[in-house]
């Protein structure tokens, strides 16, 4: 049985930030959250939150059903819905570009049925802007 942490998908996925964390280091940005809040509490509540409980009541509406490849409607609203979220709390209209990451996380959601790998990612993804 192939394991989350085992999936070639899941290993390009860690892959996935490489070029952002790359454009924030030559810009010289630099996250203004504590280390803790961007690599654990941020990643449990906002997965739990959003690929937990949003994503998990769309698919089991028609958003679940509709699909384009292998991405389902509920994983594009719920990402659609985490980009807002930030722009909103953040007032920053760059925000939205977390839509794209969120589509990640909500496919691992979907292909693990669950919220680990997605925490995984998510934490992983913010230790890039740690690093920069």
């Amino acid at each position: 049985m192939l394991t989350w942490w085992s999936d070639p998908w899941f290993r390009m996925a860690l892959l996935l930030p490489l070029p952002v964390w790359a454009s924030f280091y030559l810009l010289g940005t630099k996250p203004l959250a504590a280390w803790w809040m961007l690599l654990i509490v941020t990643p449990v509540i906002e997965e739990l939150a959003f690929r937990g409980a949003l994503q998990t009541l769309l698919l089991r509406s028609v958003a679940g059903k509709l699909r384009c490849g292998v991405v389902s409607g509920a994983n594009a609203l719920t990402a659609l819905a985490f980009g807002l979220a930030h722009v909103l709390v953040y007032g920053d209209p760059w925000g939205m570009l977390t839509f794209f990451p969120g589509m990640v996380f909500g496919f691992f959601r979907e292909r693990y049925q669950g919220v680990p790998p997605a925490i995984a990612l998510h934490g992983y993804y913010n230790a890039g802007l740690l690093l920069i």
